[in-house]
C-alpha cells in the first residue's frame, strides 16, 4: 500500500549540507540552513496543505526538530522549488530577519571552534589543546 504523503524534514532542503549528510533535493533549489518556522509560513504562504509534526526529528540532525507530512498531489520538486522560492522571498525582505542572537553577535567576528563527531563546538574562552611533551631517547 503506497502512502498519499511524502515526507520533509529541513535537512533535506539545507544547501550547506552534503548528500552524505542528508540533503535529498539538488543545491539549485535548496535553501541554506532553512529552519522549521520558514517552511512552515511558506507552506502556509503558498496554501498548500500539509501536517506539522515539531517534534520528530531526523536522525542525522537531531538537534533541529520539525516534520512536514505533505500529500503527494503537490508534486516534491514542485513543493521544494516554490518553498526555496518563498524563503528566499521572506529573507530578502527588510525588516523580516529573523537572525538569532548567535548570528548578530558573530557577525563581523571571527568565530573560532572545532568540529567535533560532526557537531561544530564554539571555543569562547579560546582555550588550547596542551602539546604532548616529546620523549627523550
Amino acid at each position: 500500500m503506497e502512502s498519499k504523503h511524502f515526507c520533509l524534514y529541513p535537512i533535506y532542503m539545507d544547501s550547506a549540507r552534503s548528500l552524505s549528510e542528508g540533503r535529498k533535493y539538488r543545491k539549485e533549489i535548496c535553501v541554506q540552513r532553512p529552519r522549521y518556522h520558514e517552511i512552515k509560513n511558506a507552506l502556509e504562504k503558498l496554501e498548500i496543505e500539509y501536517t506539522d509534526e515539531p517534534s520528530k526529528k531526523h536522525p542525522r540532525d537531531f538537534f533541529n526538530s520539525g516534520r512536514f507530512r505533505i500529500k503527494k498531489e503537490y508534486g516534491r520538486l514542485f513543493v521544494i522549488e516554490g518553498i526555496s522560492q518563498t524563503i528566499a522571498e521572506l529573507r530578502s525582505k527588510p525588516g523580516s530577519s529573523e537572525e538569532t542572537s548567535r548570528e548578530k553577535q558573530s557577525r563581523g567576528k571571527a568565530v573560532h571552534g572545532v568540529v567535533q563527531n560532526g557537531v561544530y563546538v564554539e571555543n569562547k574562552l579560546n582555550l588550547v589543546r596542551k602539546k604532548k611533551a616529546k620523549k627523550k631517547k
